[in-house]
């Protein structure tokens, strides 16, 4: 994983966006060792997740509009937040369980990985790929160049 996350951060910021505190994501840093770009905790975003603003409060301190951010999560309540914000949105379905009723699909999901070689995902990635985003767990990612259109391959 870290070695799909410093290729993605070539091109995209990549932002944790996190219902943990402050104290709490300062030391795990130094656990996960990625240098993220930015870490955004609920204190900062004034709300928890999945409320509307919290995403919309994230967006603004990366100095993103709602439609330049995917945002990537294993949680449906993550996911469904985020697309009621704005975000284009990909579900990890790390537990192989059917995506929740709602309106609020995400625009991609992606099965676990059973090597490093196979993964799948259902979704409409060539519309995505029009975005200037790309994919990544958990994570928000936007593109450090708006003007690019296409895909990262991890």
């Amino acid at each position: 994983v870290p070695a799909a996350l410093q290729k993605l951060q070539t091109r995209f910021q990549l932002v944790v966006l996190s219902n943990g505190d402050p104290d709490m994501l300062e030391t795990a840093k130094d656990y996960h060792k990625i240098p993220f770009d930015r870490i955004i905790s609920v204190s900062e975003a004034n709300s928890f997740k999945p409320h509307v603003d919290t995403y919309t409060r994230a967006a603004s301190l990366v100095g993103l509009r709602m439609d330049q951010v995917l945002f990537v999560a294993n949680h449906a309540f993550d996911v469904i937040g985020a697309k009621a914000a704005g975000m284009a949105t990909a579900f990890i379905n790390r537990r192989e369980r059917p995506f929740e009723r709602t309106p609020h699909q995400p625009d991609i999901t992606v099965r676990p990985c059973r090597s490093s070689l196979t993964c799948s995902s259902d979704g409409d990635a060539t519309r995505l790929s029009r975005r200037p985003v790309s994919t990544s767990s958990w994570l928000q990612t936007a593109s450090r160049h708006p003007t690019e259109i296409g895909r990262a391959h991890v």
